[in-house]
């Protein structure tokens, strides 16, 4: 695998990321037809970049392991543009793509800092940045999901393995990071994104809009893997896990308690 050391690929995925979100700004200003093919340009050359970057600069020996770690931000890219286009105003678009920027950078730093061997970049940090990177774009994944069956003819089925597949991958790339035990990786990963079709397809029948749906999957999705990386650690707290089931249950139901029916 070729590898690069030069910091400058972090400014340039950046600058990828930044361009992405304003191109998408302005397509809304251009002719449907070529809107429509800078979209599509945008959406899938943009993750696909980063993702590549990523790969290839990647320090593992295994190509499963740079595999995994190149998904993150390729996933989290992918989920905010969808977000992007279907959220309503410019403060909430800027939100978003202030967000995934902001996560983007802080990814690209510590890839990059780790694979020079800065001490500064430690990998207990690393795994905690990956867990709440792999949340955010979860939520975006599913925003966007969500929204875009409302244009497009998108099956159901189709939604939910959209759902299990980002859960498969992003779960067994949390967990790797967590320094979890790679024989429970797997199952566990399986039966997460089996888990999170079924919660992608029982939300979509229920009468809110797309982004109390995805608030309520990614609270779901959270607190499983946050369980299974307390179970599965070498030092289990029950205390500190019942106290995350607690709080997670009481989202839950503030976000339901307060959504906006239809």
């Amino acid at each position: 695998m070729k590898r690069f050391a030069s910091t400058a690929i972090a400014w340039i995925s950046t600058a990828i990321v930044v361009g992405a979100f304003a191109a998408l700004f302005e397509a809304s200003r251009l002719p449907a037809r070529v809107s429509l093919i800078l979209v599509a340009w945008v959406c899938v050359t943009a993750p696909l970049s980063i993702g590549l970057i990523t790969f290839f600069t990647n320090r593992d020996t295994s190509r499963s392991s740079a595999i995994l770690s190149s998904s993150t931000p390729a996933v989290l890219v992918a989920g905010a543009l969808g977000t992007f286009m279907t959220v309503d105003g410019i403060a909430a678009q800027l939100l978003v793509a202030s967000t995934a920027i902001g996560f983007c950078v802080l990814f690209l730093a510590y890839w990059h800092g780790m694979g020079r061997g800065d001490a500064r970049f430690r990998a207990d940090d690393f795994a905690h940045l990956s867990f709440a990177l792999h949340v955010v774009a979860t939520f975006f994944v599913l925003a966007s999901a969500f929204s875009l069956s409302d244009f497009l003819p998108l099956p159901l089925p189709a939604l939910a393995a959209i759902a299990g597949l980002i859960t498969l991958v992003t779960v067994a790339e949390t967990m790797r990071r967590a320094g979890l035990p790679s024989s429970s990786i797997p199952s566990f990963a399986v039966v997460m994104a089996v888990v999170m079709a079924e919660v992608t397809v029982a939300l979509s029948e229920l009468p809110t809009s797309n982004l109390v749906d995805a608030m309520i999957g990614v609270v779901v999705y959270a607190t499983c893997l946050h369980a299974a990386t307390a179970i599965l650690a070498p030092t289990p707290r029950p205390a500190v896990l019942r106290r995350h089931f607690a709080l997670s249950f009481a989202i839950v139901i503030l976000v339901l308690f307060t959504a906006r029916w239809a």
